[in-house]
């Protein structure tokens, strides 16, 4: 079982490496966004973007059986921290 289970959180620990790396590369993006919409006077804010995104990554993970309701709070966390980004 040992073995089994070192096996098991050395993937995890992999995956959670790739996502980390994942999430630096959207905030960098993000700050791209901000620095345009900031150039050209654009409301970081973006209501309807922010229900889009929402509403496609609910609906695909739905699709596979996940939990609606933690991605969506999962997305809303990175969502919040993009528009932080963009106000810098």
């Amino acid at each position: 079982m040992n073995k089994l289970l070192e096996k098991y959180r050395k993937q995890i620990d992999n995956i959670d490496f790739k996502l980390v790396e994942l999430l630096k590369k959207r905030i960098e993006l993000s700050k791209k966004i901000g620095f345009l919409k900031n150039e050209n006077g654009v409301c970081v804010y973006d209501k309807n973007r922010e229900k889009e995104i929402l509403d496609k990554i609910v609906k695909e993970f739905g699709l596979k059986g996940f939990n609606k309701n933690y991605i969506k709070k999962v997305f809303k966390l990175i969502l919040n921290n993009s528009k932080d980004n963009q106000r810098l």
